[in-house]
């Protein structure tokens, strides 16, 4: 069961922050001028989605609405699909050393 397994490893056997540093090169060539930004924005400097929208310069027409929520919400979707793929494709990233 993929779950035990998981539970089963010890903490030494996954390199997380050379993962990290692998996925987010990866990302960078894979994602659009915008998606990297977002991912950027989102996942390494680890900003909340509003100051994300504030930093891509988003506004809103609608009342009490975030201002670009929806757009970064499409942009996340999109993105955490190539994320996935990128893990989990036959040339993905290896994180267990």
């Amino acid at each position: 069961n993929h779950l035990d397994e998981v539970h089963n490893l010890s903490a030494e056997t996954i390199d997380i922050e050379g993962t990290a540093k692998i996925l987010h090169a990866r990302m960078k060539d894979v994602l659009d001028n915008q998606e990297w930004k977002i991912y950027k924005l989102l996942f390494i400097e680890q900003k909340s989605e509003e100051e994300t929208a504030k930093a891509m310069g988003y506004k809103t027409t609608e009342k009490s609405r975030v201002a670009g929520y929806r757009t970064i919400a499409n942009v996340r979707k999109s993105i955490m699909i190539k994320v996935r793929e990128a893990l989990y494709s036959d040339d993905g990233i290896d994180f267990v050393k």
